[in-house]
């Protein structure tokens, strides 16, 4: 095995037995780095959280005033998937505060 290619980072550990000693394994079909645990045999691709603290409580602030979510992403620079994931986990945590029906309508 060759001492470049084990790496020994204290911030990147396997998903299954929680240990650092992992090895770059190639790419994936998309371009992303491949790791492989050297323990378990687990083959990984990290996937980095993109949006901050921050930057969720903005997104919210932001839904609050009725923005709209394509007009959020651009200023933000996020993507529309996770500002609607984020919507979504958002609402769901909020349910019982919004009163969803039907809007009342006279008709003439």
């Amino acid at each position: 095995m060759n001492n470049q290619e084990i790496t020994q980072a204290n911030k990147l550990r396997c998903p299954r037995s929680q240990l650092s000693y992992i090895k770059r394994n190639g790419h994936t079909y998309y371009g992303k780095q491949n790791h492989q645990c050297l323990m378990c045999g687990r083959q990984f691709v990290v996937r980095e959280q993109s949006v901050s603290e921050d930057k969720r409580e903005l997104i919210k602030s932001l839904l609050l005033e009725r923005l709209c979510l394509r007009g959020i992403c651009r200023v933000l620079k996020v993507s529309l998937l996770v500002a609607a994931q984020f919507c979504r986990t958002a609402l769901s945590d909020h349910a019982g505060r919004f009163a969803v029906g039907r809007a009342n309508r006279r008709r003439n």
